[in-house]
């Protein structure tokens, strides 16, 4: 069990929340910016967290390290920017809440808590021991809030909500906003504004008007525009290519994209058994033929073609595996 420090420093100004305690369990955007809310607003907010995985946040893109921002990981010190912004104003804590110590341990903080808030999918936090009927027992007067995309109950329960959506769009909005000439903060509080809209409106999205990335591209150019005009910058230009050539595809998405694939066909070529890598390397890097290729290894043309043919069949379903 390891603790990290508060966001909120000494002499802070008191909020309507002082002396309420909140156990935060949450991950990617409701929860987490929930909970921050909580904490402006005064409340001890502890986070807990997963000692596996930490937060799914933590290595998303964009990320911000001693070298400073980058679109890529590049050492242990870069952390998500989306993760970072929602750990402000709050504590944290390390617990395997699938070892019995960690249990106990959680149940233990219960016991002075107020509010425990969790967005697990249906069913988890019951097989995890932690869930309202175990959180009550200890302490009967906690607030119990769980979020869920579609409840716990009826068809639809375990049907996954906003992970994948998070997954693959977060960071391609950050790419187009900066490509846009967003600054990094701007970019990541438009975006995690864009995809907030995008959870409450998705019941008013329209296949028949426009694409998932269309509709979602344009939630976040909006939210831009409304920034700008917020803080009365320098008046808009309307040939901005920002805010006119808003796609399924855009530049920056494009940008991000390609970055994403050369690092699965880095890590695929890694994998391959040293006779399909061979064929590939004399294929693609040396822009041989395949005639030249059967040629100067002594190979019938069909092993070469047939070799090479899998190989481009395995690196397809490992990109496909990579998009919605």
């Amino acid at each position: 069990m390891t603790g990290v420090g508060t966001g909120v420093g000494p002499g802070a100004d008191p909020g309507a929340l002082t002396g309420v305690r909140v156990l935060d369990l949450t991950q990617f955007l409701a929860g987490p910016h929930a909970t921050m809310l909580l904490a402006g607003m005064g409340a001890e907010v502890i986070r807990i967290d997963n000692p596996r995985t930490g937060d799914v946040l933590s290595g998303s893109p964009f990320f911000y390290g001693r070298q400073g921002p980058s679109i890529e990981k590049r050492d242990e010190t870069d952390l998500g920017v989306a993760f970072l912004k929602r750990l402000r104003g709050k504590k944290s804590i390390t617990l395997d809440l699938k070892a019995e110590q960690g249990r106990t341990l959680f149940l233990g903080l219960v016991e002075h808590a107020d509010v425990v808030i969790e967005n697990y999918a249906p069913g988890v936090t019951e097989r995890l021991g932690i869930d309202w009927a175990a959180v009550q027992a200890v302490n009967p007067r906690v607030v119990y809030c769980s979020l869920t995309g579609f409840g716990h109950t009826g068809p639809d329960k375990d049907r996954k909500a906003f992970e994948d959506l998070f997954r693959f769009y977060a960071p391609r909005l950050k790419a187009v906003l900066l490509k846009g000439g967003a600054g990094l903060q701007e970019a990541e509080e438009v975006m995690q504004e864009a995809m907030v809209l995008v959870w409450r409106k998705a019941e008013q999205f329209d296949p028949a008007k426009a694409s998932p990335s269309t509709w979602i591209y344009t939630i976040a150019r909006n939210r831009r525009i409304d920034l700008l005009r917020r803080e009365k910058r320098t008046p808009l230009d309307p040939e901005d290519p920002f805010f006119q050539n808003i796609s399924a595809q855009p530049d920056g998405e494009q940008v991000y994209t390609e970055s994403e694939r050369a690092t699965i066909i880095r890590e695929y070529i890694k994998t391959l058994p040293e006779e399909q890598l061979l064929l590939v390397q004399k294929a693609f890097y040396e822009e041989m033929t395949h005639q030249a290729i059967a040629a100067e290894l002594d190979m019938p043309l069909g092993t070469v073609k047939s070799r090479l043919r899998i190989a481009m069949r395995r690196l397809r379903e490992q990109l496909s595996g990579a998009e919605l």
